[in-house]
């Protein structure tokens, strides 16, 4: 049956209404209430000889845009700004924008229900691409509007605007969606640098300002900020894992914080580096992007096992768990047993990313054998450690907040601990260094608060003075060498571990100060109130140094320290003071050579005059370390000859946890055996840590 005017007219007015009360909901508006970043859905368009007209696109939809300007974003981009506005003869068109994401939006003047929607992809004062995933194109450009499907000019028209080049759009980032990887690396004079492994070295920009950077061993976090075609970018956080010789990693990172300008051409984005330095060219990765969250999640796993400890040393916490975490990426002689031991460690990576707690278990073994001795002429002993940190404040800042923790369990198989062994054959020094035997004690319990990416830190609990006094790259009796002669100079009058408190700050990019006091009294096996604060004897220190970089503060150190230790009643040591210099530098992250040496007056240490000089060797593929050593010591005790202790030892990497050092130390002229010219120290170590 044939409908009358009438009922056409009823039958319109009908379906007007209730299009008005539902009206479109999009993917944008669905996603715009969790997150503002969410891109709108696109339409399908296609042409007729009309010019464009979206089907799909309810009439209602369009009631924004009605008037001749576009006066704000249409309902798909609830949220967004208008960032200009333009007009041909047909067409009146926007850009909006929110964040970093910016689309084309429009229709046709005489065609309101013709609707536009395109992301622009490329932006600047001389023009404007813009398409969507059906082949549209749209592009501006010397005051011009011209549209195309499929690569078929369909529509050009002139602007009524005529300023098109003072036109400021904020800037769209073509850099978010893809990981770059490094194609190419020209120097100053335009030359190609030679790089091997350019996947091992990536790029990826997020939309929180953010950046990922793949450095080959290393990974590092930044910020950037880009304007129009300028780009900055500063790398907050990195790893310090030691790759090999021919790696690029540290001028890499160098270079890309000396980012000037970039274009993208032909899908390569080409980076200008500031001063004419150079230029780096990406190309796009076929490794898959991730999530902001879940990149956000990777690093700070990785972060809090492998971003070092302030202005510790290598045996402090914080950069033990760094070091057992790089040793995960290398090689060992038993892949099959590192296979075993995975599914713990990605526990502990899961534990970091979910509460901020990270953790390490160990157990050591030491066995010394002497060549000669008037008493006992070996000794073994054994060390459990349960040690980590717990980022309680500031997670995903510079500023974290660090509870620290240390329990430890020092035992002796035998009648002698290793740590005493060396006074059996008469030498004044220690053989086994940290292997004693007071049983249960809490080594660390402090809080540690960093500022400014850990340029700017302090301690305060129940610390180690040792993690920050005098520290170089082979500082810890764990894996480096074993005889206290190598470790802390023997002319500083170090405290066992007490109540106390340090504080070191990043004074430039290369100068750095650390200073603190602990009790001198220290016992790990108490809580120390009593000796801290009613004693209240103290040893005070203070360094001053040099290095390369931050990220390097102790492979690349020389310093001067100055302590001073009060008097100590119920000992009967009088007050002392001394000073001391270090210089290390690791040449080709592989050589570390060093020359240490002090001086102590009074009688609270155990030498007046030491100094050392030695090497370690790093085998960076499987984690293997060769050290020797050389030191000449004067006794604080009048009357008693200079010594001289050499060491070598080779940490051989078994598993990526496991590792056994053999040791030799040979002792001339023991101070307190005048009996003996030459006592050799045969010695085997063993770590395992979980």
């Amino acid at each position: 049956m044939l409908l009358t005017n009438r009922n056409k007219i009823f039958l319109s007015i009908l379906l007007i209404l209730i299009l008005g009360q539902q009206p479109l909901k999009s993917q944008a508006q669905e996603l715009n209430k969790n997150k503002k970043t969410s891109q709108p859905e696109k339409f399908t368009n296609f042409i007729d000889n009309r010019g464009l007209i979206n089907n799909d696109f309810p009439p209602r939809s369009n009631a924004q845009i009605l008037a001749q300007i576009i006066k704000r974003c249409p309902r798909e981009f609830t949220g967004w700004e208008i960032i200009k506005t333009f007009e041909t003869e047909s067409y009146s068109l926007a850009l909006c924008q929110q964040d970093n994401t910016t689309y084309l939006v429009g229709h046709k003047k005489q065609q309101h229900k013709a609707f536009i929607s395109a992301e622009v992809i490329t932006n600047n004062e001389a023009l404007i691409v813009a398409k969507d995933s059906q082949g549209l194109s749209i592009e501006i450009s010397d005051s011009q509007l011209k549209i195309s499907e499929n690569e078929k000019l369909i529509a050009q028209e002139n602007l009524i605007n005529q300023n098109f080049n003072e036109i400021q759009i904020k800037p769209q980032s073509n850099l978010i969606g893809e990981i770059w990887q490094l194609q190419e690396i020209y120097d100053d004079k335009n030359e190609l640098v030679n790089i091997e492994n350019q996947t091992n070295y990536t790029i990826e920009f997020l939309s929180n300002q953010e950046i990922n950077i793949k450095a080959d061993c290393n990974r590092a976090k930044g910020t950037y900020t880009q304007s129009d075609n300028s780009l900055s970018i500063i790398v907050n956080l990195t790893t310090m894992a030691i790759c090999p010789p021919e790696s690029y990693s540290e001028e890499f990172l160098r270079q890309i914080q000396l980012a000037k300008n970039f274009s993208i051409q032909e899908n390569k984005l080409h980076i200008d580096l500031e001063d004419n330095r150079g230029k780096l060219i990406f190309i796009i990765s076929q490794e898959n992007s991730q999530s902001p969250e879940n990149q956000q999640k990777n690093f700070e796993s990785l972060s809090n096992y492998q971003n070092a400890s302030g202005l510790g040393g290598p045996s402090s916490v914080n950069n033990e768990l760094k070091e057992d975490t790089e040793q995960q990426q290398k090689k060992s002689l038993l892949p099959g047993v590192d296979a075993v031991f995975q599914p713990w460690f990605e526990f502990k990576e899961n534990l970091a990313e979910d509460i901020g707690l990270t953790f390490g278990i160990d157990y050591n073994f030491l066995y010394q054998k002497l060549s000669d001795s008037p008493g006992f002429d070996e000794a073994s002993g054994g060390i459990f450690r349960f040690f980590g940190n717990w980022k309680l404040l500031g997670r995903n800042t510079n500023a974290p907040g660090y509870l620290v923790f240390k329990v430890e369990n020092r035992h002796r198989f035998g009648k002698i601990a290793p740590q005493n062994l060396g006074f059996q054959t008469g030498y004044l020094g220690l053989t086994g260094t940290q292997f004693s035997d007071f049983g249960w004690g809490v080594t660390n319990l402090y809080w540690q608060q960093k500022f400014n990416n850990g340029k700017i830190s302090f301690v305060i609990g129940t610390v180690d003075p040792t993690d920050y006094v005098d520290i170089y790259g082979l500082t810890n009796p764990l894996t480096h060498f074993q005889n206290l002669a190598f470790l802390t100079d023997p002319s500083i009058a170090v405290p066992n571990q007490g109540l106390g408190m340090a504080v070191g700050a990043m004074l430039s990019d290369n100068f750095y100060v650390i200073t603190g006091f602990s009790d001198a009294n220290g016992d790990p096996t108490k809580a120390g109130f009593d000796t801290f604060f009613d004693d209240a004897e103290y040893f005070k220190h203070i360094e001053l140094g040099w290095t390369s970089s931050f990220e390097r503060r102790y492979f690349d150190n020389i310093h001067i320290t100055a302590w001073h230790v009060d008097e100590r009643e119920k000992a009967q040591v009088p007050d002392s003071w001394g000073i001391a210099f270090s210089a290390s530098w690791f040449i080709d992250d592989k050589w570390m050579p060093f020359l240490r040496m002090g001086y102590s007056d009074g009688e609270a240490a155990l030498n007046e005059r030491n100094i050392s000089i030695g090497f370690g060797r790093y085998f960076s593929q499987n984690g293997n370390l060769l050290g020797l050593g050389l030191s000449l010591g004067k006794p604080v005790t009048e009357g008693l000859d200079d010594q001289l202790t050499t060491e070598v030892f080779y940490r051989i990497q078994m598993t990526q946890n496991w590792a056994i050092t053999p040791d030799i130390q040979v002792i001339f002229d023991p101070a307190l055996n005048l009996e003996e010219d030459v006592i050799a120290v045969f010695g085997i170590r063993s770590r395992l840590n979980f």
